[in-house]
């Protein structure tokens, strides 16, 4: 589905598309982020890789 939003993004290449596919993909990683941590935090070994790094931006998030 991506893709084919990208393929628009092209042959209406404007401004609004652009925006509207970046706000696509931004909403979409904000909400998979969250989701796949806390699943990968029922591993003892991620939990500990974890706590020793950043996130997505460093000192944000």
């Amino acid at each position: 589905m991506i893709v084919a939003h990208g393929g628009f993004v092209l042959v209406f290449l404007n401004p609004y598309s652009v925006l509207a596919l970046l706000l696509l993909i931004g909403s979409v990683v904000a909400l998979r982020i969250p989701l796949e941590e806390r699943t990968l935090m029922g591993s003892v070994e991620y939990a500990e890789y974890a706590r020793n790094r950043d996130r997505l931006l460093p000192g944000l998030w």
